[in-house]
């Protein structure tokens, strides 16, 4: 229980690095390789626009039964990209949890 603050804290810091990507990537669109950027940004421009259907917002509530979690095409892309940084002790810390769990 966090009494109304906001979490923080090693294992705030590796659920963060493990849920984050999953986030972004969640129901996402990808394009082939090499698309031409202007493509790219028409893609881009037209889910940031569908995000305020407020009718498509209420029928993707219902259907999914929750709010979607929206990210641009750059937010996703920087949240993947990080983590290549991540610390190493969090990822010291991911796979030995993950090792444990799969143990025999």
């Amino acid at each position: 229980m966090n009494n109304g603050k906001q979490p923080s804290g090693f294992l705030h810091e590796v659920m963060r690095t493990f849920c984050d990507p999953l986030a972004a990537m969640f129901r996402a669109a990808m394009m082939p390789p090499k698309t031409p950027h202007e493509q790219v940004e028409i893609m881009r421009a037209a889910f940031v626009e569908l995000w305020k259907d407020k009718e498509f917002i209420r029928d993707y509530s219902n259907i999914v039964k929750t709010t979607p979690i929206l990210r641009t095409g750059r937010e996703g892309q920087e949240i993947i990209a990080a983590l290549g940084n991540v610390r190493q002790e969090i990822r010291t810390f991911i796979v030995e949890y993950t090792d444990k769990l799969t143990a025999k």
